[in-house]
Formats: structure tokens, C-alpha cells, sequence
């Protein structure tokens, strides 16, 4: 539900490591020359430009206890965490809830932040627990606002989960007027909820009809475009997709929705204009693991300097034993260094916590990259219980299976671009 203006997913960055690597790990490092750098920090261009956000921070640290100076910067910090990725706001944006982390009883507006929190970090049973007092009949009493927001955050972690029904009936509430008034905000969240799910496990047609109706004449905000363009993807029609998302990222310059154009002319093979993309952009790990791509892709030498940020990122992420992101993980390992067994442990690993489309495409490019094309039967289990419908995925089956009929010996061998030089 990339619409919802509180949501993270273009913070879902790596890494989980497999118990194999873990001697590997890096060890924590306490230099003995006070002139030693031992990292340089990049300063956010979109920070710079926001005072407002060191202003709320210094409100915070002056009042860490006040719920009202907390929730303003923990919603300020999140909403910097989707522009540029990094990874520091978030952590401030716990830090900052750390006075009530294991309340349990929160006040409903800390809940309701802290359920956030937890959806970035990928702990989406938390969430759900989190958002649970907050939503249905048990939230009556609440204000409608607080419970229209609830309802949209747990809609979207179900959605992430795969669990399409039951983020239909939370869809639904939005439409109670208790909750929103007709031609409010809430209602057409709810409106487009409900038809993009409509997209997602049934003909595409009638659901896309009614998001392009909502977003009045292209007149609707970038959530809006970004959901038809998701939409849009999945139905095959790869110029309409790219138009919105290049509409959506000019309104809201967002890691996610850069990263999911990046993606889409990926799949095109436009190299050139991935790199164009994501030359001024966020240094966010999602964006540099598609700019090495597009780099080694077009062998230029620069991609020698963009893995070794890689590098540097997945060992900072070693350090603090984030093991929350297996998504990122996978492609690195599928698309960069081409370590097709890791690559199909670490889809593996993201399928058992996340199922949206591309996590379901990445389980069977991994399990084709690995010559196990039963290691797929997940997604098409999937496919049938939910009746998702993705014209890529159907291409990607198709294409494990037409592999999986030819002889192992035809197999090509794989690659390891990130030894080219």
C-alpha cells in the first residue's frame, strides 16, 4: 500500500546474513589514532534543505518524555527515512519512542507510531499487535482520524503479507462514514485500496478503470499514480507504467518509487537511463545496488566504487545484526555477485516474511539462477490460493519451466560480474 503517506517501504533494506557467514561477520573496530576517519557520514541534500526537521529534533531532545515533541519528529524522521533511504532516521525515530518501546499500554497515538516503527523494521507481528486496539470495533472510542490511519497501516502490512482478504475488510471500514466523509482523504485511500487489491487477485481491467477515475483526469496525488503504475505493470502495459512513474517521482521524490522505475527500465534493458535516474539520487542501498547493475551491465568503471559501498553497507548492517531484510539481500546476491544458491536462501527467507509481486518474481528468478525449479512451488501455491495476477510472474514460470525441460548440460554457466574488470 504504497499509498499511505505514514508507510516505509522504501526502507525494507538488508541484510540478513545465513548462519554459514556468520564467522564472517565484521568485528566492531576501536581506532587508536584520534585522526583515524573511520567513516564518512553523507550529509542529506533533502535534510539540508528541511530545518524543520533538526528544529523538531531538538524540540525531542529537549522534551523526550512529551508525547506531542516525540510524535512530531518520529513522524518528521519517517517521513525523511522514504525520501532518502537512510537508514539514521529511522533509528532516531525509535530512539525517540524509546520511553514507551515496551509500554503495554501506550498512548493510542504513540501506539499507533510505534506499530509504524515496526512495519519499517519488518516486524509485522508487532505491527499488527500494535494496531490492533486501534482498529475495529475496539477502537469506537477513539478519534476517527487515529482510526482511519490505523485501519490504512494494517491493511497495507496484511497486504505485504500476502493476506488479501483480510486487508479488504480494513479497506472497508475507510468507507464507513463514521470514519471518513464522503470525498475526504480517508475515503479515497479506501476507495483505491479496495481497487487495487481488485487488480491483485482478479481481472485488472475494472480495478484500474476505478484508479484512474479516482485520480481525476491525472490530477491526483502520487500515491495515486504510483499505485496505477504498480497496476499497470502487472497488466503488461509498460508505457503507461513508466509514464506514472515518472509522474509520481516528479510530485514525491521517494527511494521506493525511484527504485520501482529503475526496476521497470530494468526490465527493458534501458541502462543508459537507469543511470541517469539514479545519478543525483539518495545514496539509499536499493538505489546503489541498481546503479552497480546498470554499471557492470554497461561495464563502466565506476561500478568498482559503487560495490564497495555495497560492501560497506552490508557490513554496517553486520554490526548492528540487522537481520530484518532478506529482499535487497537476495538480489544482491542474484543480480551483483551471482551467488545463485545464497541468492535462493535469502528469497527463501524474504518469502517467508513478505509475499508481495516482486518478492513472488525474485523467489523464481532465484530458483532458476539455482537449477531448482521446484524450490518455486511456493509462489505457485500462492498464485493459486490468492488468484494473483502479474503478467511477469506468468512470464517467469514459464521461463523456469522452458528450462526446466531442457537438458542440465545446456544450462549456461553464470557470471560473476563483479570480478570484471
Amino acid at each position: 500500500m504504497r499509498f499511505l503517506p505514514l508507510l516505509l517501504l522504501a526502507a525494507c533494506l538488508l541484510l540478513p546474513l545465513r548462519a554459514a557467514a556468520a564467522d564472517a561477520r565484521a568485528q566492531p573496530h576501536v581506532p587508536t589514532d584520534p585522526e583515524q576517519v573511520v567513516a564518512r557520514v553523507q550529509s542529506t541534500r533533502a535534510e539540508a534543505g528541511r530545518p524543520k526537521l533538526r528544529t523538531l529534533r531538538q524540540a525531542w531532545r529537549k522534551a523526550p518524555r512529551d508525547p506531542q515533541a516525540v510524535l512530531s519528529f518520529v513522524q518528521a524522521a519517517l517521513q525523511q527515512a522514504r525520501r532518502d533511504g537512510d537508514p539514521r532516521h529511522l533509528g532516531e525515530a525509535e530512539a525517540a519512542l524509546g520511553p514507551w518501546a515496551q509500554a503495554a499500554e501506550p498512548p493510542p497515538e504513540i501506539r499507533l507510531w510505534r506499530a509504524t516503527v515496526r512495519q519499517a523494521q519488518h516486524d509485522f507481528r508487532g505491527a499488527l499487535d500494535d494496531l490492533a486496539p486501534l482498529t475495529g470495533p475496539a477502537a469506537r472510542d477513539l478519534p476517527p482520524a487515529l482510526r482511519a490511519v490505523a485501519e490504512l497501516n494494517r491493511a497495507a502490512v496484511l497486504q505485504v503479507q500476502g493476506r488479501y482478504l483480510d486487508a479488504a475488510s480494513h479497506c472497508e471500514a475507510l468507507l464507513d462514514p463514521a470514519l471518513a466523509r464522503p470525498g475526504s482523504e480517508a475515503g479515497l485511500a479506501g476507495s483505491a485500496c479496495l481497487a487495487e487489491l481488485s487488480t491483485l487477485t482478479g481481472p485488472p481491467g475494472p480495478g484500474r478503470q476505478v484508479l484512474a477515475q479516482l485520480d481525476a483526469g491525472e490530477r491526483g496525488p502520487a500515491w495515486l499514480a504510483l499505485l496505477r503504475a504498480e497496476a499497470a505493470e502487472r497488466a503488461g502495459e509498460a508505457d503507461e507504467a513508466l509514464g506514472l512513474y515518472r509522474r509520481a517521482l516528479a510530485a514525491q521524490p521517494e527511494v521506493y518509487t525511484r527504485a520501482a522505475l529503475a526496476d521497470a527500465l530494468i526490465d527493458r534493458g534501458r541502462w543508459d537511463e537507469v543511470l541517469a535516474l539514479l545519478a543525483d539520487a539518495p545514496a539509499a542501498e536499493a538505489l546503489l545496488l541498481r546503479r552497480a547493475r546498470a554499471e557492470l551491465q554497461l561495464r563502466r568503471p565506476e561500478a568498482r566504487d559503487t560495490l564497495a559501498r555495497l560492501r560497506a553497507t552490508r557490513d554496517a548492517q553486520a554490526l548492528r545484526e540487522d537481520r530484518g531484510h532478506a529482499r535487497e539481500a537476495a538480489w544482491h546476491a542474484l543480480h551483483l555477485t551471482r551467488d545463485a544458491p545464497a541468492a535462493l536462501a535469502l528469497a527463501e527467507q524474504n518469502w517467508d516474511q513478505q509475499r508481495e509481486p516482486v518478492d513472488a518474481r525474485l523467489l523464481i528468478e532465484a530458483a532458476a539462477a539455482a537449477g531448482r525449479p521446484a524450490a518455486a512451488e511456493p509462489v505457485r501455491r500462492f498464485l493459486r490460493e490468492t488468484g494473483l495476477q502479474d503478467q511477469r510472474l506468468r512470464k517467469a514460470l514459464a521461463a523456469l519451466d522452458a528450462a526446466a525441460s531442457r537438458p542440465a548440460a545446456s544450462a549456461p554457466e553464470l557470471a560473476r560480474p563483479e570480478a570484471r574488470r
